[in-house]
């Protein structure tokens, strides 16, 4: 097993498995950051907490002294937590890096048999321990050091809770088997359990709003599939419809501040996934004209304007991705490079995106009741799509 490092598509991948390393995973990424675990020869066989930065020679070995086993489970950036089993006594303490083994912190509390820390940012640390008092599992928040611990255990909960995220300022994990977002304090947190369709539920991950996990189904039913929240438990879409036909478990482990999210889905076998927000946007076919009028067969292009708003930026689109009705942009002589230019078509004081499609490239049969429908993606990945009015002409 080596740890990989994807770029939005399978085959654009980096393996990061370290020289030496007959074993490694991945578990963690902010920025160029990539953090994890690895075992073999330089780590002695023991597995231990990994830092990289996009390629496999980058790697940086966490591992402190006292410890014969560790894990790093997120990074912010400057910050790296997990957690290792101590050496002395077996037990595992939650861990936080600033980058190298030598900075180390020991983030375990009084208090508490067991320790782990699985998420980081803004200087907060989640994870969860083993209370000494009740022998449930808390979830547990700390910024920076073993004593600044918080016990995010809400009063009277049975069945323990655990924290996976933060984003600086909210916690997100499960409680009493629901997912939950609290706001630094145990007393402060909102249920994100639906009311209806799933057994239980958890939070993994928090970004930009959202806040991503799985639910289980109805108590016959243990599948799992992956969910997304944007802060309330009525705001849940099952990520889970969006897979093919086929897949029988899914979870979601991680989310980015614009919404794309990353799991796992089983269809004989794991697979990595990434499911990515669709921006329905305005476009306008044959700017200036009406009817839009297509001869199919004519040999030039078609322009077609992505239109801005306050809340879309169409120069953001990628125009090597776009295609109408199965047709892309025409290529500008032997540059290979996408015919496109940036006007506000509309007037509206908003910069457009005008593509020029290849007219004899258009497949009749993409035409939906007198409709074209425009499809794209922005440079950072997300999908967009849109569509408008088309009257086909004889040839």
């Amino acid at each position: 097993m080596h740890a990989f490092l994807w770029s939005g598509a399978a085959e654009r991948y980096v393996d990061l498995n370290p020289s030496g390393c007959y074993v490694s995973e991945a578990y963690g990424i902010l920025g160029s950051q990539q953090v994890g675990i690895g075992a073999g020869s330089f780590t002695g066989d023991h597995g231990h907490a990994l830092l990289w930065t996009g390629t496999a020679e980058s790697v940086v070995d966490l591992h402190p002294n006292g410890f014969v086993r560790t894990l790093a489970y997120g990074t912010s950036g400057s910050q790296q937590v997990g957690y290792g089993w101590l050496a002395s006594t077996g037990i595992s303490h939650a861990l936080l890096w600033y980058g190298t083994a030598d900075s180390c912190v020991d983030l375990h509390p009084n208090g508490f048999l067991w320790s782990e820390a699985h998420g980081v940012s803004g200087g907060q640390q989640v994870g969860w321990g083993r209370s000494d008092i009740d022998k449930n599992w808390h979830a547990l928040l700390w910024y920076g050091t073993a004593a600044s611990c918080v016990d995010l255990n809400p009063s009277g909960l049975t069945g323990g809770s655990v924290a996976y995220g933060t984003d600086g300022t909210h916690q997100v994990g499960s409680a009493g088997g629901h997912a939950v977002i609290w706001s630094g304090t145990a007393e402060n947190y909102i249920d994100l359990h639906p009311s209806s369709g799933f057994s239980g539920t958890g939070a993994t991950a928090i970004a930009g709003g959202w806040q991503v996990g799985a639910g289980k189904g109805p108590a016959t039913d243990y599948d799992y599939h992956a969910l997304v929240w944007s802060g309330t438990p009525e705001s849940v879409v099952d990520l889970h419809s969006y897979l093919p036909d086929g897949y029988d478990y899914s979870w979601a482990w991680g989310v980015s501040a614009n919404g794309s999210v990353v799991g796992e889905a089983e269809v004989q076998g794991v697979t990595a996934v990434l499911w990515v927000p669709l921006i329905y946007v305005e476009i306008d076919i044959k700017p200036g004209s009406y009817p839009n009028s297509i001869n199919l067969g004519n040999e030039g292009v078609i322009p077609v304007a992505i239109l801005s708003s306050s809340e879309f930026d169409a120069t953001t689109v990628d125009p090597a991705t776009v295609e109408l009705a199965g047709a892309g942009v025409e290529l500008r002589g032997k540059s290979n490079k996408a015919m496109a230019h940036k006007e506000d078509v509309n007037k509206d004081g908003l910069i457009d995106l005008v593509v020029q499609i290849t007219t004899q490239n258009l497949d009749p049969g993409a035409f939906q009741d007198g409709f074209a429908t425009l499809t794209g993606r922005t440079y950072a990945g997300l999908f967009i799509e849109g569509a408008d009015e088309i009257t086909i002409v004889p040839k």
